[in-house]
């Protein structure tokens, strides 16, 4: 047992450490730009996709792929649509275009650099006006990934089963129902009936976002949990909890809820629950690789600094003047 946690630790601080790079004949040759719904990024995206296509090693064998509504941009080498094999994903926008892009492929998902255009998130590091350096840097000398935990979303109703994987959270809410009332269980034990406006499942990486409204903790994305925050409980001891990844988590809508209940994953395919409907959670096998800047602790760090501005107050006022 002593020498099976061992194992386990080691392959922890490996994933945290991990590279990622490329070899000549093997650079990658399939390129997908995937940005946000902005018409003044346009000509910024075509610089990208010019610099894919002449400026990186992979030279006249380079593909790059875009989305189907971009088509002010085409060339002979470009292609819109999503492939089947890409060897890396280039974001440009905000976390919610990163999180685009990671639902665009339910199973394995390629490595993913993101570039933001002005607004900083906790997914998208580099500055847009990177990217000749950022791309050639990866593409030439490797990179550092941050594997990011995903959730496997199992629903279970009379229509059948769908699994969605989500990199941010699955959100069971009330609707238009003035309440839900949600079972939930853990590993196949009851844990608790929860009646609340809803519940939010949240990875490590969407700790962050609406759960962290809601009350939730702020999670490191390296470690290995499943966070589960509640909307406006109607009992004020339920606290947001930490469960490991190893369980299964199962929220069922009680057959005595005063109406249905709804779930959205990701914010995306937003679906009705009716009574007795539940979604099994556990830990994905396909997880999201990101591109670091620096490595996985100093940029989530980074992050909660220049996005939350963690721990920051205004300096001390020596001279006692009332600020206008």
């Amino acid at each position: 047992m002593a020498q099976h946690s061992v194992h386990v630790r080691e392959a922890a601080k490996y994933l945290s450490k991990l590279r990622l790079s490329w070899s000549d004949p093997d650079w990658p040759t399939n390129f997908l730009v995937v940005h946000k719904e902005d018409p003044t990024l346009v000509g910024l995206i075509r610089e990208v996709v010019q610099y894919l296509l002449e400026d990186t090693p992979a030279g006249q064998t380079t593909i790059v792929w875009l989305p189907e509504t971009l088509t002010e941009i085409h060339g002979d080498r470009i292609m819109h649509g999503c492939p089947e094999t890409v060897d890396l994903v280039v974001t440009v926008g905000g976390d919610g275009t990163v999180l685009g892009a990671a639902w665009l492929f339910q199973e394995v998902v390629p490595p993913i650099v993101s570039f933001h255009s002005g607004t900083v998130g906790f997914l998208n590091t580099y500055s847009l006006v990177q990217h000749p350096q950022v791309l050639q840097q990866i593409v030439t000398e490797g990179c550092r990934v941050n594997i990011r935990m995903r959730l496997s979303c199992e629903v279970r109703r009379e229509k059948g089963p769908v699994t969605y994987h989500v990199l941010n959270e699955l959100v069971v809410d009330r609707g238009t129902s003035p309440m839900t009332t949600l079972d939930v269980f853990v590993d196949g034990t009851r844990m608790t009936t929860v009646q609340a406006d809803g519940l939010i499942v949240a990875t490590p990486t969407g700790s962050t976002a609406y759960s962290m409204a809601a009350g939730g903790s702020v999670i490191h994305p390296g470690v290995p949990a499943i966070l589960i925050t509640p909307i406006c409980p109607h009992t004020l001891s339920f606290r947001p909890l930490l469960l490991p990844d190893s369980v299964e988590l199962v929220i069922r809508v009680n057959e005595g809820s005063r109406g249905n209940a709804w779930a959205s994953f990701d914010g995306r395919a937003r679906m009705e629950l009716n009574r007795g409907d539940e979604i099994a959670v556990s830990s994905s096998n396909f997880p999201v690789p990101t591109v670091c800047r620096e490595d996985q602790t100093r940029d989530w760090f980074n992050g909660l600094a220049r996005c939350l501005h963690w721990n920051d107050r205004p300096s001390a006022n020596h001279l006692g003047v009332e600020p206008l």
